[in-house]
């Protein structure tokens, strides 16, 4: 679509739906990542369910775990996460281990399993530059897409450098900003990755009861997760191409409001 028709069709949205927002009641937000810290303040009594993705004789399964984060990573994230939805449930599927490396087959064997399991939102703040893995991770993006789940995805932190599962356009691709209202996020049309969130000196909970400083696309993406889950609280029959025009349009507002209407033109 030419940027000025998709403009015009994002204005056209009703003010009622892009302001109706819930706490993230009911909706299951699976984090990707290198597990939570259960009984961090900030997430105490919201992880639903701790699994991780172990190789094994037949190839990677999937088995509920002790819940725990090996790198700190998916603390982080899930924290964010329930700072803007409080009320949302978090499913931690582990996937990196320390220092928050992990392997491919490992992702997408998470991503099966929450898409079966019948996850709202996959926040995957995480990715991979192998080809290999380009048109199985494509594969299950387009299916969680099918079952209505939503699958909101850091992009690379080095610019220009692209990745996966960020590239693919089913989904929602999350790059990081210098933002400091977690509310705000912005809309840039006919960028790589269209949604821009806080990413620069976010305060996230991190394993041990406390919180750290951290910057990159990986902490943009929980905002954005969060942003969803909240939709779909208020709207819980929302479908995924929904979900993305409510974001692009309240974006679209918040790059006019902050003299960022150039870049979301």
């Amino acid at each position: 679509m030419e940027p000025g028709a998709l403009r015009r069709f994002l204005e056209s949205i009703p003010p009622e739906l892009l302001a109706a927002r819930g706490d993230g009641e009911g909706v299951r937000v699976a984090v990707i990542d290198s597990g939570v810290d259960h009984l961090h303040p900030a997430l105490l009594g919201r992880v639903e369910r701790s699994v991780g993705v172990e190789r094994g004789a037949a190839g990677w399964r999937v088995d509920d775990v002790e819940p725990g984060d090996a790198a700190g990573h998916g603390t982080a994230c899930a924290g964010i996460v329930l700072r803007l939805a409080p009320a949302a449930r978090i499913w931690s599927v582990r996937v990196l281990g320390e220092e928050a490396r992990g392997r491919g087959g490992a992702l997408l064997a998470a991503l099966d399993w929450a898409i079966a399991s019948g996850a709202h939102v996959l926040n995957v703040s995480l990715g991979t530059r192998n080809p290999e893995l380009a048109d199985p991770l494509r594969a299950r993006i387009d299916r969680a897409y099918r079952a209505n789940a939503i699958v909101v995805a850091a992009a690379s932190n080095l610019p220009g450098q692209r990745s996966f599962p960020s590239i693919f356009t089913s989904l929602i691709a999350v790059d990081g900003a210098a933002i400091e209202d977690p509310e705000r996020f912005y809309f840039r049309c006919g960028a790589d990755s269209e949604i821009e969130a806080p990413g620069i000196y976010v305060r996230a909970p991190w394993p041990g009861g406390g919180e750290k400083l951290v910057t990159g696309t990986s902490f943009a993406c929980p905002h954005v997760s969060g942003h969803v889950a909240r939709l779909l609280s208020a709207n819980p029959g929302l479908r995924p191409f929904q979900v993305k025009t409510i974001l692009y349009a309240v974006g679209l507002e918040h790059a006019r409001r902050d003299g960022r209407a150039q870049e979301a033109a």
